[in-house]
């Protein structure tokens, strides 16, 4: 009896032995060894591994990784990604958890890795599935040709897509202005451990940065977008600024004149100069929409594709900006702006995060980076020709298409000294097309208006919105919309998107016109008029 007794002791003494080593395991890979913390805060905690490599524990991402001491980590937005770089490398750490979400592991493999058979300007080295500690994975390396306009272009690739389960993917990527040591890579690869999450850790608020306004630009954005700045309206009338007949009735009918008019344009033409002119005339500011491609095939216009498919030319257009393609057409631009004189809203390639863009990443490798370039290199062409009267309108789309990590709005932005206002667009698009669903005002504002507020400290401004007729009572959303809008007061003006999205065969898919009916006309006069 002693014996058997005995036996049951040691077992449950190697049970509980066991069990304490697991636990402490765990708690050294979340806790690492004080002796070794190099630093250490909410966010998260880097620890010496040996003369070669540090570690780091991303708390807000829920993961570990080893990685070379000559690297600067950067957690900036540590909920999203942990980045770590030198002179010549960068590499990014994201989690995508898709326990709420349409997409899982294998669609978000599939999806991303796409562009490997898609996109012919690269050099594909590896693409294929293997297994990593026990994790099936993904490996993908390509490289692309480096592009003239960017200092140390970072133009190779390796990527290790790691899953831990079916609602679960880890991604880390390396970018390079050299080839990439494999061995090197896969060593801090299979460092990787999720570990513990803390979804209360900060990330960085982004704030406003000092500009060379001239006087008039500068006393219109403290009127407008001011701390004490009221909110306004605009209008987006397909015909406004280069016809005002329609624009004159409507604001007639609604008692209300509107301040900010949009103006889309593409590559194909040069700066709209004469209805920046009319609109100004008539009191109303321009948010001036440039959108990087061409809309049409056109061998007259100086800058449009010469034997290249119109498509095929468009998916290569940020490419095709930083090899300097478009120098002389954005100098001009610049040149005629500055010429005006007078105020812009500038809003350049907006809902990149959509894959509808042909600027998005989903384009590009899944590389943001090259967004940001793009941006900054109008930027810069503008400042070198001593523009003065632009304010800069970063937008991205409410909802990312694909809602993956590496397209997230975040990774979009090209700095608070590039930035001066935050576009919010998001629309009650309705029911007309399958998978999409009737939206009111508040469920699309309050919480990109939260999320925004918490990474942003720049004003705000509802860059185009609107709500389909199909699917609901657009009377009463836009009832709804003016008793709600009061509540987001950083939001400082609203621009109505009055038009109508037509589907593949021609027929009304997205009815968002203000002036669709008397009952809608009614709900927004009555809703204008204390705006007045």
């Amino acid at each position: 009896m002693k014996k058997v007794f005995y036996i049951l002791a040691g077992i449950i003494l190697l049970l509980v032995m066991a069990g304490a080593g697991i636990y402490l395991a765990r708690y050294y890979d979340r806790y690492f060894d004080e002796q070794k913390t190099v630093s250490t805060d909410e966010i998260k905690t880097i620890v010496e591994v040996d003369e070669n490599y540090l570690r780091l524990y991303n708390h807000a991402g829920g993961y570990a990784i080893n990685y070379p001491k000559s690297y600067r980590p950067d957690l900036t937005l540590a909920a999203l990604k942990s980045e770590f770089a030198d002179d010549q490398n960068n590499i990014e750490v994201y989690s995508d958890n898709f326990d709420d979400k349409i997409s899982d592991a294998k669609a978000y493999i599939g999806y991303s890795n796409g562009f490997l058979t898609r996109d012919k300007d690269i050099k594909v080295e590896m693409n294929k599935y293997t297994v990593i500690n026990g994790r099936l994975a993904h490996l993908s390396k390509w490289q692309r040709a480096p592009l003239a306009r960017v200092k140390n272009d970072r133009n190779h690739y390796l990527c290790a897509m790691l899953v831990e389960n079916s609602r679960q993917v880890y991604t880390i990527i390396m970018k390079s202005s050299q080839p990439i040591d494999d061995a090197e890579f896969m060593k801090m690869v299979k460092s990787f451990k999720p570990v513990s999450l803390n979804q209360s850790a900060a990330n960085t608020c982004y704030q406003s940065q000092p500009k060379k306004w001239n006087a008039e630009t500068r006393r219109f954005y403290e009127q407008n977008f001011g701390d004490q700045a009221s909110l306004k309206w605009g209008i987006y009338e397909p015909t406004a600024p280069g016809k005002m007949k329609n624009l004159t009735w409507l604001e007639d009918r609604l008692d209300y004149d509107f301040h900010f008019l949009i103006r889309y344009q593409n590559l194909d033409k040069p700066l709209p100069l004469k209805e920046l002119q009319t609109a100004w005339e008539n009191q109303k500011c321009v948010e001036l929409t440039l959108q990087l491609g061409f809309e049409f095939a056109d061998s007259a216009a100086p800058y449009n594709p010469q034997g290249t498919p119109l498509a095929e030319f468009n998916q290569n257009i940020i490419p095709e900006l930083l090899n300097g393609k478009f120098d002389a057409y954005l100098n001009q631009y610049a040149k005629d702006i500055k010429s005006f004189g007078h105020p812009i809203l500038f809003r350049p390639n907006n809902e990149m995060n959509g894959d509808w863009c042909v600027y998005c990443s989903y384009h590009y490798g899944n590389d943001a980076d090259l967004y940001i370039k793009a941006w900054q290199y109008i930027y810069d062409i503008f400042a070198a020709n001593q523009v003065d009267n632009v304010l800069w309108v970063w937008n991205p789309h409410d909802l990312s298409f694909p809602d993956f990590a590496w397209n997230s709005y975040l990774n979009y932005f090209p700095g608070s000294e590039y930035v001066d206002i935050i576009g919010l667009t998001g629309y009650n698009t309705g029911t007309y097309y399958e998978g999409e669903r009737w939206r009111e005002f508040a469920d699309i504002y309050n919480p990109l208006y939260a999320e925004y507020s918490q990474h942003f400290a720049l004003p705000f401004m509802i860059t185009e919105f609107g709500s389909n007729s199909v699917g609901g009572d657009k009377s009463q959303w836009l009832r709804d919309m003016f008793r709600h809008i009061d509540n987001y007061p950083r939001i400082k003006a609203a621009i109505f998107f009055s038009a109508t999205d037509m589907d593949s065969n021609g027929q009304p898919a997205r009815v968002y016109r203000i002036d669709e009916n008397e009952a809608v006309l009614n709900v927004i006069q009555e809703g204008l008029d204390r705006y007045k």
